[in-house]
């Protein structure tokens, strides 16, 4: 009765802690990819991504009408290709009638805007401001053609100027996909203790 114990008791596997799969995790070489993968997200997720986020949101600082001058003009909204070495840059601009070119951001157009650019249109009427109190880009708020149709709504323009100068909302942003890494790893550490459990009763079997 001793012997057959003794036997039911070497045979029986053990069983795989969470312990066990973080150890395999950071020291098996069959998991030296997902460990990169690790801190490639981690460091896009906790680094990268807020840095990215706040470097956009100064692009829109500065003051606001009526605090900063408002740009009055008629004239073209166009896209004047650069050649740079073997690249090719488009830079969006807005030059008046009255001889003043202003530059424009492609990250800062809607789509509106952006086909109005690309359309070279003549005698648009636009307002505007320059962003960082100056030192920016010129940021169109609102565009309408010879005949008085507005293209280019100023309610969406200013939508988007604070919707996208806003860190902390775009911070935001961060927690769902940190929400979605997490449940990703999650399966992936399930399926860890999966294969670990069905390794050691293999080799309970086999002893």
């Amino acid at each position: 009765m001793t012997n057959n114990f003794q036997a039911e008791t070497l045979n029986t596997p053990k069983k795989v802690t969470w312990r066990d799969v973080f150890r395999a995790f950071l020291r098996e070489k069959n998991y030296t990819g997902l460990r990169i993968y690790a801190v490639v997200v981690l460091l896009s997720t906790l680094i990268i991504w807020p840095y990215t986020v706040i470097s956009e949101a100064k692009t829109y600082d500065g003051a606001r009408p009526p605090q900063a001058p408002m740009i009055k003009e008629v004239g073209t909204l166009h896209v004047r290709n650069v050649q740079r070495g073997i690249k090719s840059y488009a830079i969006l601009e807005f030059v008046t009638n009255s001889g003043r070119t202003f530059t424009a951001s492609e990250r800062q157009t809607t789509t509106k805007l952006h086909n109005v650019f690309h359309k070279n249109m003549p005698n648009l009427y636009v307002e505007g401001f320059v962003l960082n109190d100056g030192a920016g880009f010129f940021y169109p708020t609102l565009v309408k053609n010879e005949a008085g149709d507005i293209l280019v709504d100023e309610d969406e323009r200013y939508a988007l100027l604070d919707r996208v100068s806003d860190i902390y909302g775009g911070m935001l942003g961060i927690s769902p996909m940190f929400l979605l890494l997490i449940l990703v790893f999650a399966w992936k550490f399930i399926r860890i203790k999966f294969t670990l459990a069905k390794t050691t009763q293999n080799l309970s079997q086999v002893s």
